[in-house]
């Protein structure tokens, strides 16, 4: 644990939960932690052109759109990627593609309309989770302790990104990884703070079948009425202290951080899968046309010639 963090917590205790900054004095009563906000802060969903709920998926983007330019008057822009066409807002993306529709969501927009989305898409590739603190005492040495902290039995990586205008960030772990860590001077970046340390940002970034799993896993928990909040508070809290990272908060006193089991696969076997599925592949398939027995047979799969032998019978 670094000692900024650690001194901080000893001295401060532990917050009462705010939902939003706006209102700090209201949600904090204690010196050093102000507030927290925390949520979810990114969802990239996909909805399958064949999928039920592919028609409510468009109508509800379209919804949430035409409801927030109503009231900031903010101008439509034109959205393009991977084949996707469509519009773009702040905070909220959408598009459409021959196979699909892609929403993606960020910020506010994420946190309240994530559960939406989450139960009328046909995959979730990416989410995020996020907490905020917010200090009466700025401190702006941390992310030097949590780079040169001990993670223990881990082998991560360590990103340390600084400016001159005196932001930084700190990114754990590999962007292509299905899960990676930020920490980040949030009042800097937004331009709401002119004093660096003054507003801290924990973000945990999931991606592919992570995501999915996370945000299903949260979607159960409020279907369930748990306190999602809590929930958040203490996945995060214990995704960074895992990693030598403890922050500047508490996890969580009633909740327990969601639990997600995937079957790991280091990135050889990731280049190895990729490579019998571009290069491989292709010939087995054409040589199993015409001679199966000898293919199985030179790939010492020997074991599956019964299969083939009683699919040709």
């Amino acid at each position: 644990m670094c000692a900024v963090a650690s001194s901080l917590l000893r001295k401060r205790g532990q917050p009462k939960m705010a939902q939003s900054l706006e209102h700090p004095k209201e949600e904090a009563d204690i010196v050093g932690l102000e507030s927290l906000n925390v949520g979810v802060d990114w969802i990239t969903t996909t909805c399958k052109r064949e999928d039920p709920g592919i028609r409510q998926f468009t109508q509800e983007a379209h919804r949430i759109r035409d409801a927030v330019i109503s009231v900031t008057g903010e101008p439509i822009r034109k959205f393009s990627f991977r084949a996707y066409h469509g519009w773009q807002i702040t905070g909220l993306t959408w598009g459409s593609r021959e196979d699909s529709d892609i929403l993606i969501a960020s910020g506010p927009n994420a946190n309240v309309y994530w559960k939406l989305f989450n139960r009328l898409s046909t995959n979730i590739t990416r989410f995020d989770l996020q907490v905020t603190a917010l200090l009466y005492e700025p401190i702006a040495d941390i992310l030097k302790e949590y780079y040169e902290s001990d993670p223990g039995a881990r082998r991560l990586k360590k990103t340390w990104v600084r400016n001159n205008a005196g932001g930084q960030t700190l990114y754990i772990g590999s962007r292509r990884s299905d899960q990676m860590g930020r920490v980040y001077d949030k009042g800097l970046e937004s331009g709401t703070y002119s004093i660096p340390g003054a507003l801290w940002r924990y973000e945990i970034e999931y991606k592919g079948t992570r995501a999915k799993a996370v945000a299903n896993n949260l979607f159960v928990g409020a279907c369930r009425c748990r306190d999602l909040v809590g929930t958040i508070q203490s996945t995060v809290f214990y995704w960074f202290s895992d990693r030598g990272c403890k922050p500047i908060f508490h996890k969580h006193p009633n909740t327990t951080p969601l639990q997600v089991s995937l079957v790991a696969r280091d990135e050889s076997t990731q280049r190895r899968l990729a490579w019998l599925k571009t290069q491989v592949r292709p010939s087995v398939q054409s040589l199993m046309d015409r001679h199966a027995k000898e293919t199985l047979e030179a790939l010492g799969l020997d074991i599956l010639l019964g299969l083939v032998e009683a699919e040709t019978d």
